[in-house]
């Protein structure tokens, strides 16, 4: 069984257009189908900022702004079973919601809260401040776009 991947570049005019369409539908592959696994089709639109993220892949930057985002975080849930990244993912995908995004990971109110606060322990960042939630939500991305790279590599090696 072989799986296709199809990837879909933006509409422009022009052999210089369809140059510029046929990269993005390869990037859209190349990105997408890390990222989304069970998607068989890849829009270049759809990718957000990924495609910024993507740019930085291999750099020292994006290497400390997740050490600085994520990496805590990470590793204190896997060391714990306790899957914060998670619940920072739903409570995010849930725009804020406590009582939504509770209800999408079946758990109680107020041990959302307790986890919430508990994310603010170890990132040192609190969700009621826009500069913090932006660097979680971007700490969140690199971490999928990083965990997505391990995971093809390790099904390369196998």
């Amino acid at each position: 069984h072989h799986r296709v991947n199809i990837g879909v570049g933006s509409t422009y005019e022009g052999i210089t257009g369809l140059r510029k369409s046929f990269s993005e539908a390869e990037k859209a592959i190349a990105l997408g189908s890390d990222l989304w696994a069970k998607k068989s089709i890849h829009y270049f639109h759809e990718l957000g900022v990924y495609r910024l993220i993507a740019l930085l892949e291999g750099t020292r930057e994006l290497k400390e702004y997740y050490e600085e985002s994520m990496k805590r975080l990470a590793e204190y849930s896997k060391a714990n079973d306790l899957n914060l990244i998670e619940t920072l993912e739903a409570f995010f995908a849930c725009n804020e919601s406590l009582k939504e995004t509770a209800d999408m990971l079946f758990i109680h109110v107020n041990t959302l809260k307790y986890r919430l606060q508990k994310i603010k322990q170890i990132t040192g960042c609190s969700i009621h401040r826009s500069e913090d939630k932006l660097m979680l939500l971007m700490g969140l991305k690199i971490h999928r776009y990083i965990s997505s790279i391990i995971e093809k590599d390790k099904n390369n090696s196998i």
